[in-house]
């Protein structure tokens, strides 16, 4: 035998929390998905100073020289294996340019060496970063 449930209080009006819940998700989701992550560099290094420095791309790959010759691609220590990461990123962005982002006390033979890897790995045009004075 069925009973029937009466509300005491018919005024009470329910709302159907689904649908609200699923927009929700929906907007956290593509929240997500279109969100541009960025890569930031962990590498602390003390560039030098330039009068001449201007903006480039900001599609270009960023390579850092520390001071003992380390090289890393973004925050990444790749090396011995730099040319391969290098050509790596620059086959992900679609680009031919380089960026070396040297600390002011990075010797010029450890500088020549990351440009020379940049080149072998298919850059065609390597900068070197600057601070402007």
């Amino acid at each position: 035998m069925r009973r029937r449930v009466r509300s005491r209080n018919k005024d009470v009006a329910s709302i159907d929390m689904g649908p609200m819940i699923d927009m929700v998700f929906l907007l956290l989701i593509f929240t997500l998905v279109t969100a541009r992550m960025t890569e930031e560099s962990v590498v602390e290094l003390d560039p030098p100073a330039s009068t001449q420095a201007k903006r480039v791309q900001d599609h270009a790959v960023h390579v850092a020289v520390d001071r003992r010759g380390d090289i890393y691609v973004g925050s990444e220590l790749v090396g011995h294996f730099a040319q391969a990461a290098i050509a790596q990123q620059l086959a992900k962005k679609g680009t031919d340019h380089v960026v070396l982002h040297a600390d002011g006390r990075t010797s010029t033979a450890d500088l020549m060496h990351a440009m020379d890897v940049s080149r072998e790995a298919g850059a065609t045009h390597v900068d070197l970063a600057a601070a402007t004075e």
